[in-house]
């Protein structure tokens, strides 16, 4: 009992209790408590802390209560991947991508979150050259006229190609407008992000729907394919065929959604 004094009894004392004491700590205190899989599994929300307690009856002490294991939770399979996406957690974001890639484990939100965080930043390799194709020989670029075989910077490169040749963006968008685009597509939470293997190497795609301000060729699907091994963007262009084109690379063998795209887009 706490005593009130007359007068001074407003709502009554306030505690904190142990779900909110937990909610406030950091990853180190949350695993010490939980462990690691419990704890990536509580802070992505598919466990609550009270779900963690187990009530028994015995005969000698009546009702008690016990601590239940992520296995008695949520059983066997979800609980072993908890436990590889709490390993995952410590991976930096260079060796996160690739292993991601390779399993088939469904990773957290959490985790996707920090890759498109990645990703995002890091564009197309700016020490990387790319030969100029036949769809941009002709154009003039800065003060010279190009031609098939120069050499460009890949951002260039790509931005002649989807927005000067083919018109996928409206005319007079920028070239930091057409990056501006592939790192908000890389970012957003409503973008599907598909691992696929191409050509031999694994590649991550992420979707979204980009309308432009203007008539543009293509449609408003919008990609941006980031090369794994690489570490930058490999293209960012719109799919003409619409997002057809992206699910039919989706059903090849060894390809899968790490975040599928909604159902009412699919």
């Amino acid at each position: 009992m706490v005593p009130v004094l007359k007068g001074e009894e407003g709502a009554g004392p306030g505690w904190e209790t142990g779900a909110e004491w937990l909610a406030r700590q950091g990853p180190e205190v949350q695993e010490k408590v939980l462990g690691r899989a419990g704890a990536a599994a509580y802070r992505a929300g598919a466990v609550q802390i009270e779900e963690y307690v187990g009530q028994r009856r015995s005969r000698e002490w009546g009702s008690t209560r016990y601590a239940r294991g992520l296995r008695k939770i949520l059983g066997k399979e979800e609980a072993a991947r908890w436990g590889q996406i709490a390993r995952w957690e410590r991976l930096s974001d260079e060796e996160l991508i690739p292993a991601l890639v390779r399993s088939q484990v469904e990773p957290s939100p959490r985790l996707l979150e920090r890759v498109q965080g990645y990703v995002a930043g890091r564009g197309f390799d700016p020490q990387r050259l790319q030969r100029v194709d036949e769809q941009v020989a002709g154009y003039e670029w800065q003060g010279r006229l190009l031609c098939e075989n120069d050499l460009l910077p890949t951002l260039e490169q790509h931005y002649l190609k989807h927005v000067i040749a083919r018109g996928e963006w409206t005319e007079g968008t920028t070239i930091a407008e057409y990056a501006q685009v592939g790192e908000v597509v890389a970012s957003s939470d409503k973008s599907g992000v598909l691992a696929a293997m191409v050509g031999g190497r694994w590649c991550l795609y992420f979707v979204a729907e980009a309308p432009d301000r203007g008539p543009h060729s293509g449609s408003d699907w919008t990609v941006v394919q980031y090369g794994v091994r690489e570490g930058y963007w490999w293209s960012v262009h719109r799919l003409w065929r619409g997002v057809g084109q992206i699910h039919g690379l989706a059903k090849q063998q060894g390809n899968r959604w790490l975040r599928p795209l909604p159902k009412s887009e699919r």
